[in-house]
This record gives structure tokens, C-alpha cells and sequence, in this order.
């Protein structure tokens, strides 16, 4: 193809509203567009390049007998895996079935940094796993995610892996390129190598020393609606209070969750514990109608809520809790004296510093760009939905599904982060956009143009593809453009090239170039790419 036709115009300067250097430099070259507030298009060198993944992560679930379906960007996909489920799983014969699609996708929130990393709009491979057990599944999902992240190895990604969790999910994996300007989070112990999102991170909760249950006693609060102005207030550490948050299931039951002052509620892990897909934070007038006062809130004599503790919380004697008047708190309140929950369970979040939950070290922050995640569904949300198989047995049994999402757009943006220089992109050749940048100044010398056009058929027919810039351009124009775009080799037909007995072969990296015959060209490129 020639450059004239990838209708794009390099730039020398980088866009005001990009800050990562990979990002910069796929807009600089003509990769991507900005179309609106978050929104990127992908122009004919961009294209190629999400062409040629697709094709390779394609050809990777081949292998496993993955079957290819087409998702219209107007329906979720998470319903459609389970219509089309439901119309064609008959028999365990059919299982494990692997099912996969190229969907739109749209981002919940803005993320930081501009170009393909912050894209509101991307494009995702979604694949739907359906097994006929928890055993069959784990087998499953590792051969699943062992091609896909094959495939993340093979273009010099490296990735780190760990638990996350969702409302609905059973189990979940998720695999993140380090980036310490991206906005997603793993907490990791360096001296056992746990790993987790923070959602599904736990962390060993550290007791203090004994203490003697203290009695109970209302004291007045004015003004003292946060923990922050509580303690301050009461002259306490906020690790010596009770923090009331309450919730909304989807049944309109009203959930009272106790974490200690100084953590947060972890909404993810409440879900999980209750057995709901979702929560909501709940109204004032829902709060009163149990009997408690928002901002002062206690579960001590509540009626009418479920009451979930965490079990640091529980463990914390002499805690300073609400007492359900405004302007009042109670000091020295104690689970399992002064009241109550349906469950204890580990629902505060995890941060940096806390103490690992395998072997006490403490927990870093990591940040990134999650690329890959994995989740499987629990067992009885599918029961519901009437996914089910005819067993072995005879008998109707609830199919396991595990769904794995690979964001395409967001693996282009951390591709150019991590195959980048000072002078632009070095994209790998198995998903650089054209093999060969070939590069032609002809001058007055007729032979050149007539060599450059032997080469571009000898290319051609070898099965590269090929990039010509025989543009009325000076040479550090084009070679700079060739360096900005990043292919893998830069070919440059001249007299002086001529004269030394072949064409200036340069690999992108490379600081020297060498003469090579035609034929040498066309073998280094295969050598390359295959």
C-alpha cells in the first residue's frame, strides 16, 4: 500500500490531551483519532493492527474447537451467552463448549492518559466456557487462559495475575499489564506472591491486646455525623469506633453492615456473603423505618435489618457505636453482648499495608491496565436462569459457566507503551500493521524506481505486506515517519544503495543499517514474521 493512500498526515508535535508517551505517539502516526471526548477511531493503520490480533487470538481458540459467533453492540452480551445456551446445550456430549465473539463495549467510567487506554468505547473478545462440573471447569479455564495469555507472552506483554471478584461470581482471575499510570489496582505480597484485585483481596486481621468488656454508656455527640469528627470529638483512635453502613438488596431488604472505623466496606465481598448480584446504599427514609438514624446509627436493639459484621469489627471489644439518637453515640459496645448478627464474615476492604492473609507480610499496591479476566458464574444464578444439561445420569443438571473478557483496545494501548523508544512506536512484527516501511529515493536515477519495483514484487509475493513511501518527501522526513510508525524493518531503495550492490536494510532499534540483496530483503522479513 502506498502512504499516499492511509489518508493520514503525521504529526511532529504530541496532542494536548494525551499524557502517556505510547498513547502520544499512535495518534503522532496516524494509528488512532480522536472523535469526541473519550472517543477514539481507529484509522487504516490502527485497523490492521486490531485485524491481525483478532486474527491470532482466533486462530489460538481454534485449537481448543472454539466456535466463533457474531453479538450484535445492542445486546449484552452476558444475556446473549445464556439465550443462545439455553437453545442449543442438550446433552454433556457437548461439553466442555468453548463460544466466542468481537463485541463493542462501552467503559463505565473515564479512565487517565488519553489514546486507547482511556477509550470510553472498545472493543473486547468475549468467550463464553460451559462446563458440566466445577471439575471440568477448572481443567477448562486453565488450557482457556494458557492460550490467551500464550498469546500475551508471544508479544513480549508481560502480565501479573490475580483473584478478583464480582457480585453473581464464583471465582475470578484477573491479569494485568503494570503501569504505574494505569487505573487498575492488584495488592500483592512480595514475599509469598499472593495477589488480588482489591474487591477480592483478604487480608489477617491483627487483634489488639485483651481488654475487659466495659459497660455500656450513652454519651452526647453533637455535630459528630462522620467518624472522622467522632473520634476527633471523643479524643479516640477511629480504630476504636464502629462504622454503620447501610444497603439495599434487590429484594428491598434493608442490610446493615459493621465494619471497624478506620476500614471501609468492601461492597463486592457483602455481596458475595449475602448471595446477591447487587446493592444499593440506602435512603434515609429506609433507615428510619427500622429504627436507626443515619449518621448515627447502631445495631444495638435494630429490628427489621439483616446485620452482617465484619470480623475484625466482631473482635474489637469496647467499640464506639451510634445509639440511634441524633447527637448521641454509645461507648464500649460489644458484639455478641450488646448485639447480634445473621453473619460474621470478612467484608472490610483491603489496602496497602495490610498484613498479607498467607504468610502476615505486608500488602503493596501495584497499578496497571487489566487486559484479561476470567469469572465463573455462581452455580445457582445460572440454576435460575434454566441453563441446564442432560447428564450421564439422565437427570437435568445446572450447566458451569465461566466467561473470559479480553480487552482488544486496551491491549493496542499497553502494545504501544510497551513497544516504544524516543523516536515512536516498534510494534512486533506478528501485529505490526505492514511487514516492511519500504522507503524510495529515486532522484533523477530511473534505476531506482525501476529496482524499487522489483523489490515491492518480490515482497509481495513472498506473501509480506508492504508500506510504500515514494512520496516527493526528503529522506529525513520519510525516515523519521518510518521510525514514528514502528514496523519492524525499514527497507530504503536509493542510487547510493544501488551502487553498494542491493537496498539499506535497517531493523527498527537498530542504529546501523547494512546493504542487502533483494533476495537477502525478502528472507530477512520471512525470518521475521514467521
Amino acid at each position: 500500500m502506498r502512504f499516499l493512500y492511509l489518508f493520514v498526515q503525521t504529526r511532529r508535535e504530541n496532542p494536548a490531551d494525551v499524557d502517556l508517551p505510547g498513547q502520544q505517539f499512535l495518534v503522532r502516526a496516524g494509528y488512532i483519532q480522536r472523535l469526541g471526548r473519550g472517543v477514539y477511531g481507529l484509522l487504516a493503520l490502527g485497523r490492521r493492527v486490531e485485524q491481525r490480533l483478532e486474527a491470532r487470538l482466533s486462530a489460538s481458540l481454534a485449537r481448543l474447537e472454539g466456535a466463533e459467533v457474531y453479538l450484535p453492540g445492542e445486546v449484552d452480551a452476558r444475556s446473549a451467552w445464556l439465550e443462545i445456551s439455553r437453545s442449543h446445550l442438550r446433552s454433556y456430549k457437548q461439553l466442555p463448549a468453548l463460544l466466542f465473539s468481537y463485541s463493542p463495549y462501552l467503559e463505565p467510567s473515564p479512565r487517565r492518559g488519553g489514546g486507547l487506554i482511556a477509550s470510553a468505547t472498545t472493543r473486547v473478545l468475549e468467550l463464553a466456557l460451559l462446563s458440566a462440573s466445577t471439575d471440568q471447569a477448572a481443567g477448562a479455564e486453565g488450557l482457556v487462559a494458557g492460550e490467551l495469555l500464550g498469546e500475551l507472552g508471544s508479544l513480549g506483554m508481560p502480565v501479573l495475575g490475580g483473584a478478583s471478584a464480582a457480585p453473581g461470581v464464583e471465582t475470578g482471575q484477573a491479569w494485568m499489564f503494570p503501569l504505574a499510570a494505569g487505573d487498575d489496582v492488584l495488592l500483592q505480597c512480595e514475599e509469598c506472591g499472593y495477589s488480588a484485585e482489591p474487591a477480592a483481596a483478604r487480608f489477617r486481621r491483627v487483634q489488639g491486646e485483651p481488654e475487659t468488656q466495659q459497660a455500656l454508656q450513652e454519651v452526647a455527640t453533637p455535630n459528630c455525623k462522620t467518624i472522622a469528627e467522632l473520634a476527633t470529638f471523643l479524643n479516640v483512635p477511629e480504630s476504636r469506633t464502629a462504622k454503620a453502613v447501610f444497603m439495599t438488596a434487590p429484594d428491598g431488604q434493608l442490610v446493615f453492615a459493621v465494619v471497624r472505623g478506620d476500614c471501609e466496606l468492601n461492597e463486592t465481598a457483602l455481596c458475595r456473603v449475602l448471595g446477591v448480584e447487587s446493592l444499593r446504599p440506602a435512603l434515609d427514609g429506609e433507615i428510619r423505618a427500622v429504627g436507626a438514624e443515619p449518621g448515627y446509627a447502631t445495631p444495638v436493639g435494630l429490628k427489621g435489618a439483616r446485620v452482617v459484621v465484619d470480623s475484625l469489627a466482631a473482635a474489637s471489644p469496647n467499640l464506639v457505636a451510634g445509639a440511634n439518637r441524633p447527637g448521641y453515640h454509645l461507648l464500649n459496645v460489644n458484639f455478641g453482648r450488646d448485639y447480634a448478627a445473621e453473619m460474621v464474615a470478612e467484608i472490610a476492604q483491603a489496602h496497602s499495608g495490610d498484613a498479607c492473609p498467607e504468610c502476615g507480610g505486608a500488602l503493596a499496591e501495584t497499578r496497571g491496565v487489566v487486559l484479561l479476566r476470567a469469572q465463573r458464574s455462581l452455580p445457582g444464578i445460572l440454576a435460575g436462569q434454566s441453563l441446564l444439561y442432560m447428564a450421564e445420569s439422565g437427570r437435568t443438571q445446572p450447566v458451569t459457566l465461566t466467561r473470559f473478557t479480553l480487552n482488544l483496545t486496551r491491549l493496542m494501548g499497553c502494545l504501544a507503551e510497551r513497544w516504544s523508544d524516543a523516536s515512536g512506536l516498534r510494534l512486533p512484527a506478528t501485529v505490526a500493521p505492514f511487514g516492511v516501511y519500504l522507503v524510495v529515493l529515486a532522484g533523477k536515477n530511473p534505476a531506482v524506481a525501476e529496482a524499487a519495483s522489483g523489490l515491492l514484487a518480490a515482497l509481495e509475493a513472498a506473501g509480506i505486506s508492504v508500506l510504500l513511501d515514494d512520496r516527493v518527501e526528503s529522506p529525513g522526513v520519510k525516515f523519521n515517519d518510518a521510525d514514528l510508525i514502528g514496523l519492524p524493518l525499514r527497507l530504503t531503495v536509493s542510487e547510493r544503495a544501488l551502487q553498494q550492490g542491493g537496498v539499506e536494510a535497517r531493523l527498527r532499534g537498530d542504529a546501523e543499517s547494512r546493504v542487502l540483496t533483494p533476495d537477502e530483503a525478502v528472507r530477512l522479513v520471512l525470518d521475521l514474521i514467521l
